[in-house]
């Protein structure tokens, strides 16, 4: 009714009809493509909703958005990033990836159990026994941690000899911070398990020059020295290597310390042991 009214008066204003008949399509054509969005928008809503790939308060990646989301209306989806809150159009969403990390057997009450990945890559090489007890630690620490359930732990080669550690489990999070306070300390104790693994194998060079009876030694003495640590348990200790200037041992230990310093200190009282121990084989 109001659109005719404006038409009636153009006309007497003094406008030629074919002139008002060409301006009455251009709302008519805005009207059109607005409703066609908003059609768009809300059969894709229709679609979301019945197919149910996210649900309010779950974690999930949309597109490029990363974040919980907050709201699932009509014509959008309300997700909360890092840095804002953010409206997708439900045609957007419909037509992009959905990434949900939560898992829906684990929602119950007003829980919200997100999934937490963690990949770390390893730029060094790495033997097959440094492999399995970095995936036994990495293991020990998720299970006992208390910070995720269900945890599981893989590694994946990517170029040559380069590993990625990941870790994988669900976390109860309501907000970004705990979300992210939790992401930063698994990956510094991944990045120091790591460290702890390198370490705890080591290179002791023998002068050719060192008599025999000396040498043959070398292996129990070393056992005996790593040893003095409880909460160390030692591996093996074998002629490897003949370099150019001395024999190679390499001898391997784990280290089983609460903490990553007691580690620290436990690799220095070794260093310094094997210095005292070898200064007296030399005397």
């Amino acid at each position: 009714m109001t659109l005719f009214l404006v038409y009636r008066m153009l006309i007497q204003l003094g406008l030629p009809g074919s002139l008002v008949l060409a301006l009455s399509s251009v709302p008519g054509l805005a009207i059109a493509l607005g409703a066609s969005k908003l059609l768009s928008n809300l059969f894709a809503g229709f679609s979301i909703q019945t197919d149910r790939p996210l649900r309010v308060g779950e974690f999930c990646r949309i597109g490029d958005y990363l974040g919980y989301v907050t709201k699932i209306g009509l014509r959008s989806i309300e997700i909360q990033t890092l840095t804002s809150t953010v409206a997708i159009p439900n045609s957007i969403a419909d037509d992009s990836i959905i990434v949900n990390y939560s898992d829906r057997q684990l929602l119950t009450g007003y829980e919200h159990r997100q999934g937490v990945e963690i990949r770390v890559p390893i730029g060094v090489s790495l033997t097959s026994a440094q492999v399995n007890q970095l995936l036994f630690f990495i293991n020990r620490y998720l299970e006992g941690s208390g910070d995720l359930s269900d945890t599981r732990v893989d590694v994946e080669q990517v170029n040559g000899d380069e590993l990625t550690i990941i870790g994988f489990g669900y976390g109860d999070f309501l907000t970004w911070e705990d979300y992210l306070e939790t992401r930063k300390k698994i990956f510094v104790r991944f990045k120091q398990i790591i460290a702890q693994v390198l370490m705890s194998r080591i290179v002791l060079r023998v002068a050719y020059q060192t008599p025999e009876a000396v040498r043959r030694t070398v292996p129990e003495q070393i056992k005996q020295l790593v040893c003095l640590d409880e909460q160390i348990t030692f591996g093996s200790c074998e002629l490897l290597k003949i370099s150019d200037y001395s024999y190679d041992f390499i001898f391997d230990f784990r280290a089983f310390h609460r903490t990553y310093g007691l580690f620290l200190k436990a690799v220095d009282r070794i260093n310094h042991d094997l210095l005292t121990l070898w200064r007296e084989k030399t005397l």
